[in-house]
């Protein structure tokens, strides 16, 4: 006859928990997560997260794209997703002179300082997006300079590929030079437009509670089917009658909302109409300085 031990009961009860705490280690180990299946404890592996696949460091001393040691990877090569700012702090400016680069992902601005990305114009391409990865400005991209003559431009790799913008965009050229804005935005942030800039393949333009600033002289302008969305937030203009300059957001397709923000110098000659195209809403807040005239 046999007689159950005292205890036994217990006793494999502890074993089992000091298994599923085992487990528990090994799991947290390999950064993964427990599940209950059919009365056993498993390890579950989640997703990995996007990460960096290239990272600057400004190794090379020289804030050139092209210069290999400015890379913790090297110079990024086609579809990295590529970060500016999350190993290196502080102020500093990053140059795509002369050059194409297509990226799966672009992550710019850190947890200190600003870091910006100029693509000059010297024949200067960026294309984003050809791979699923996060495409985030919190820095400042520069879309062309103030001293070359060639087209500098920032592109989607698709036609769904979206920047967000919480940071700043800067369209900088002059007489000579055309910033080219080929790539969807989302602007919770600022974009400045400074000189001639151009949206011609199709893109959407949403400013989504942030501000859009165009400068005296300068024009935004739309073709191609692109369009310009402004449901909140603010669009501010700078006339200079005297430039000649009577549109400063051009073709396309323009939703209308939120604040415009008109500054005049000079007298019109002639009602002045800064919007034209295939207008639609209407601004829900207008301010004029200087001269009163046709908003839209």
């Amino acid at each position: 006859m046999s007689c159950a031990q005292p205890g036994g009961s217990n006793r494999r009860g502890i074993r089992s928990l000091r298994s599923s705490v085992a487990l528990a280690l090994v799991a947290s180990a390999i950064g993964g997560v427990l599940g209950l299946i059919g009365g056993s404890l498993i390890a579950v592996t989640p997703a990995a997260a996007a990460t960096c696949t290239d990272s600057w460091t400004g190794g090379a001393g020289n804030g050139l794209w092209t210069s290999p040691g400015n890379w913790n990877n090297g110079v990024p090569a086609a579809n990295s997703s590529v970060c500016i700012g999350d190993i290196t702090q502080g102020n500093y400016t990053v140059t795509l002179n002369g050059s194409s680069s297509t990226l799966g992902g672009l992550t710019i601005g850190g947890s200190s300082g600003m870091q910006a990305l100029t693509i000059s114009n010297e024949g200067s391409t960026l294309n984003l997006g050809a791979g699923p990865n996060t495409i985030t400005n919190d820095g400042t991209i520069n879309v062309g300079d103030s001293t070359n003559s060639s087209a500098s431009i920032l592109a989607g790799a698709s036609s769904t590929t979206t920047l967000t913008n919480n940071g700043t965009i800067n369209t900088v050229g002059n007489s000579s030079a055309i910033s080219y804005l080929r790539v969807n935005i989302d602007n919770t942030g600022t974009v400045n437009v400074e000189d001639s800039t151009k949206s011609d393949q199709g893109n959407t333009f949403t400013n989504s509670g942030g501000t859009v600033n165009i400068s005296a002289g300068a024009k935004l302008a739309l073709s191609g089917s692109s369009s310009f969305s402004q449901s909140a937030g603010t669009l501010t203009v700078v006339n200079d009658v005297t430039d000649g300059v009577h549109s400063v957001l051009t073709g396309g397709d323009e939703s209308l909302g939120g604040t415009l923000e008109v500054t005049t110098d000079g007298i019109p000659t002639a009602p002045y109409v800064p919007i034209s195209g295939a207008v639609s809403g209407t601004f829900s807040t207008l301010t004029f300085v200087g001269a009163q005239y046709t908003a839209v």
